[in-house]
């Protein structure tokens, strides 16, 4: 078995008996429909299975998949799908037939990781489909997406133990961030300590990882794995050092001076806003209280009282 990117014009039907399936599902064209979209869209989610024989690529999985791709091409629509690189499972046994792999196919429930993973790779490679598109198609977060992706740069002894679930997905961060040869002697490493029938945890891989050397590591990933390993002592639930919690608490101090200083001056802008609005109304009172005692005690024969106060006071008119 082998997995190989084959022409669509090389793909050969095999007969119509050898392809019924175990249990015939019920057409729906709604469903067929969504199928078109994401060919059109994302493109080949999952290879064709394909035997070889007498030089001939038989079909045996991916009967609607391939009619819907025929007739996308015949209508010359635009699709993410490459005619000329059509992933797929090929088959070289001579022990099988095609309709029993058409049987077994029925049965597959989902790729492997590692296929998954490169699906995903070749996606981005070959059709510009971005992380975000394929998160979407999958269900999954664009974060998982580049988790499988840290999977296609591992050696493939470390592939083949995450497909046998030896080793957990997470594995791949673990690997990918260390030279071909630092790969090698990691996971050498953790052969000779643990049984790998076993399944093998992030947590033993990352304590087999601390006494390798730096210059197993890839010169880009040094300082990134030096910081997030620091940074692990800061998340949430550990206990803070008295340095950074120092820093933290004077930062705090710092903020509340500041707001309480810019409450003080507001509060004088305040202050002196409602003094002067006192003495404005001082200023009525007393001019009202002027107003109603000339009112009361003098007639409203302003003339007569004029008159009174030049008299007083000595003034002659001429």
């Amino acid at each position: 078995m082998a997995f190989n990117h084959l022409k669509f014009e090389d793909l050969t039907l095999i007969s119509e008996f050898e392809r019924q399936k175990l249990n015939v599902a019920e057409n729906k064209q709604s469903s067929f429909e969504g199928l078109k979209n994401s060919l059109i869209k994302i493109g080949i989610k999952d290879p064709f299975t394909v035997k070889l024989e007498n030089g001939q690529y038989l079909l045996c999985d991916g009967y609607i998949r391939y009619n819907i791709i025929k007739e996308i091409l015949k209508s010359g629509e635009k699709t993410a799908v490459d005619p000329d690189n059509i992933p797929c499972v090929v088959i070289e046994r001579n022990d099988i037939k095609p309709g029993q792999l058409r049987i077994e196919a029925d049965k597959r429930s989902a790729l492997s990781v590692v296929q998954t993973a490169g699906y995903m790779k070749d996606c981005i490679d070959k059709h510009n489909i971005s992380i975000q598109e394929i998160a979407d198609a999958y269900g999954i977060t664009p974060q998982s997406v580049k988790n499988y992706l840290e999977i296609m740069r591992c050696i493939p002894r470390v592939q083949e133990a995450i497909d046998r679930g030896v080793m957990p997905m997470s594995a791949g961060k673990q690997f990918c961030v260390l030279t071909k040869h630092g790969q090698g002697v990691l996971f050498d490493k953790l052969v000779d300590r643990y049984d790998t029938n076993d399944r093998i945890f992030r947590k033993l891989i990352v304590a087999a990882k601390k006494g390798m050397s730096e210059d197993s590591f890839l010169n880009t990933a040094i300082k990134r794995m030096k910081l997030s390993e620091g940074l692990r002592k800061y998340k949430k639930g550990s206990t803070l050092k008295k340095e950074p919690f120092r820093r933290i608490l004077d930062s705090t101090i710092s903020k509340n001076e500041i707001e309480i200083r810019t409450l003080e001056r507001r509060l004088d802008r305040v202050r002196d806003h409602v003094i002067t609005l006192l003495k404005r109304w001082e200023i009525v009172f007393r001019r009202t209280e002027q107003r109603t005692y000339v009112a009361e005690n003098y007639s409203d024969d302003f003339s007569s009282i004029a008159k009174m106060i030049r008299d007083e006071l000595g003034i002659r008119v001429a």
